[in-house]
């Protein structure tokens, strides 16, 4: 399901280096008295990022927004500052194939969004769509659109009756 069919519910546009931090860069210290025996602590740079990405998210949140509830469907755009041998126009972009990976930089945003008050919990997005590139001006853009309750979807079922996968079923 296509996220362009209609317009984002909220869109974040943020002008600067996205995040740089993932929620895969933290510390352990060993500590016989921690489950485990270690001991997981966030680095003080993922709490700052995370305090920045959170004031943002709030700061743009329409005035009166209350969480949503129901089914989410987010988009990340992530654009990086290009290098110098990019040589790249204004409207250029390349693929950003190194790190932070994609994937570990969506949980610090969507647990920012949660705090912020977007949605009640962020295990209410189902899709999550994401970029990462270079371009000369750096930037980073969330949509979120909300599809409500969700409603039982079965690519499967015809006239009412489920089809098993084999003849006369």
């Amino acid at each position: 399901m296509a996220t362009t069919e209609r317009q984002p519910d909220l869109t974040f546009r943020i002008r600067g280096i996205p995040p740089r931090r993932t929620a895969q860069q933290k510390g352990y210290v060993r500590d016989p008295s921690a489950p485990g025996g270690v001991r997981v602590f966030t680095r003080a740079a993922n709490r700052r990022e995370a305090a920045e990405m959170l004031l943002e998210f709030r700061r743009q949140l329409p005035e009166g927004w209350k969480p949503r509830g129901g089914a989410a469907r987010v988009r990340v755009d992530l654009s990086y500052p290009a290098r110098k041998t990019d040589r790249l126009s204004p409207e250029d972009y390349l693929p950003h194939t190194e790190r932070p990976d994609a994937d570990n930089l969506v949980k610090p945003i969507l647990d920012a969004m949660t705090r912020a008050g977007v949605w009640q919990d962020d295990a209410q997005v189902w899709v999550v769509t994401v970029s990462k590139v270079r371009r000369l001006v750096p930037r980073w853009t969330v949509r979120v659109w909300f599809d409500g309750r969700p409603e039982a979807r079965n690519p499967e079922v015809r006239q009412g009756t489920l089809a098993l996968g084999g003849e006369g079923t």
